[in-house]
């Protein structure tokens, strides 16, 4: 049994890799030397995926995951995201190997409602189409789990620095109105890849699709409040309209039903506030050692 997993040079397998490096995890790069194996999904090849073997566990954040990269040149996300994403895992499953594909929640459109892993997938923007269009092409497989990620934050994802460097400079942070997600905090992002990996590693079946998202959906003036109120008081902020091709790339409000994610998790996943609040206690606690 091997656990196998790419994507690593994001912000989100930065900071998963070692958890998974600590499994013994081998790393799958696009690039030659970057990992164990390579694998380039712009360039696939057929030998691609001829090390997967039944029982192994197949951890897939890798694609391009900018949505304003994906509507400005649709067909190279085509040929990454789907085309050849889909013959990987294609492999993999025909090999008996468990896949942990990283989805979005953006496969789920613009939607009223809160939603669970059984409602309608109905993405109007690029990325969200791609995701969908993976999911449903292995909806029906044997050993296959979509973690639909919201919005993940950490210190290091793009509003968090902009928060951290507003209050530096004294600037008056801007964000974004209308816009609404159950932002996840990368640590349970990382609880609940490792506990489904140990799942598919005991040979356990794995959900179809699980959300992956905070306790409670919340605006970005939400989130500069909590910034302000567990790590830098000084933080001023006001809420302004977004730019115009913004919405376009991306659904305004996506709300989660997170019940199964607590589930794996055997614990309610962390409120953006708790999560700011223990982080930056610890980063303190850190600076005085």
């Amino acid at each position: 049994m091997a656990i196998y997993v790419n994507g690593m040079g994001g912000g989100i397998g930065r900071a998963l890799w070692p958890a998974l490096a600590a499994l013994d995890a081998k790393r799958i790069s696009g690039s030659p030397g970057k990992g164990q194996l390579t694998c380039n999904l712009q360039n696939l090849s057929d030998s691609d995926g001829d090390w997967f073997c039944p029982g192994d566990v197949f951890i897939f954040p890798a694609a391009w995951s900018k949505p304003d990269q994906c509507r400005k040149d649709p067909q190279g996300a085509w040929l990454v995201n789907v085309e050849n994403t889909g013959r990987l895992i294609e492999k993999a499953l025909e090999k008996k190997t468990t896949v942990i594909f990283f989805s979005s929640d953006t496969v789920y459109g613009q939607q009223k409602c809160t939603l669970d892993e059984n409602s309608q997938l109905l993405a109007t923007e690029e990325y969200g189409k791609m995701k969908a269009a993976i999911e449903r092409r292995f909806s029906s497989a044997t050993g296959f789990c979509a973690l639909r990620l919201s919005y993940v934050t950490s210190f290091w994802d793009g509003v968090t620095r902009y928060f951290i460097d507003c209050a530096k400079t004294r600037k008056v942070a801007e964000v974004f109105e209308g816009y609404e997600r159950n932002m996840v905090w990368i640590d349970d992002v990382i609880a609940a890849t490792c506990a489904l990996t140990a799942m598919g590693c005991r040979g356990e079946v794995l959900p179809r699709a699980v959300n992956v998202g905070g306790a409670e959906c919340i605006s970005r003036r939400q989130m500069a409040e909590a910034f302000a109120n567990a790590v830098d008081d000084s933080l001023q902020y006001r809420e302004v309209a977004a730019p115009d091709n913004f919405f376009s790339s991306r659904p305004r409000r996506i709300a989660l039903d997170v019940s199964l994610l607590t589930s794996i998790l055997q614990r309610s996943p962390s409120s953006l506030g708790e999560a700011y609040r223990k982080r930056s206690e610890e980063r303190r606690v850190g600076k005085e050692c």
